[in-house]
């Protein structure tokens, strides 16, 4: 989930910032290759860098948070052959 969430839009963006600066370079455009590598440095790395994932035990990690809910708000359904419905 989260991980490989994580992983798809980073490599996403590198593919696009490796093929796309490569591209400007080669048709000489080197000021779009040079506001690809200031648009990568200040509008996308710091939202990546503070959204990675962490490995268990990392210090700051932080716990992700429960899929299914817990606390007296949540029963779980009764077994089947309880008779909670219809005598089932």
């Amino acid at each position: 989930g989260e991980r490989l969430g994580w992983f798809a839009v980073t490599e996403g963006l590198i593919v696009w910032y490796v093929l796309d600066t490569w591209a400007s370079l080669a048709a000489g455009m080197a000021t779009n290759a040079v506001m690809n590598t200031l648009y990568a440095a200040a509008v996308l790395a710091p939202p990546l860098i503070a959204l990675r994932p962490r490995q268990q035990g990392d210090v700051g990690a932080v716990e992700s948070p429960r899929l299914r809910p817990s606390g007296p708000a949540y029963a779980p359904p009764p077994p089947v052959g309880t008779g909670w419905f219809f005598g089932s």
